[in-house]
């Protein structure tokens, strides 16, 4: 599935739900094809696996926790 993002400069990955310590493989997927993707859900997740200098934050984790 990586080589579908290969094609793209930008890829949207949305969580189905934004909560704290929630992540799947969406956005890890997404990186290793190379775009640079939108990502709703928990940034500090997601900062642990990934460069977040890459990713542009949807929401910032507004929904986190409300």
């Amino acid at each position: 599935m990586p080589l579908v993002y290969s094609r793209y400069a930008f890829a949207l990955t949305l969580e189905h739900t934004v909560e704290a310590g929630y992540c799947t493989e969406k956005a890890v997927i997404a990186a290793e094809g190379g775009a640079i993707f939108v990502y709703d859900g928990d940034p500090s997740v997601l900062c642990r696996l990934l460069d977040c200098r890459r990713v542009i934050m949807w929401r910032g984790g507004a929904g986190i926790g409300h």
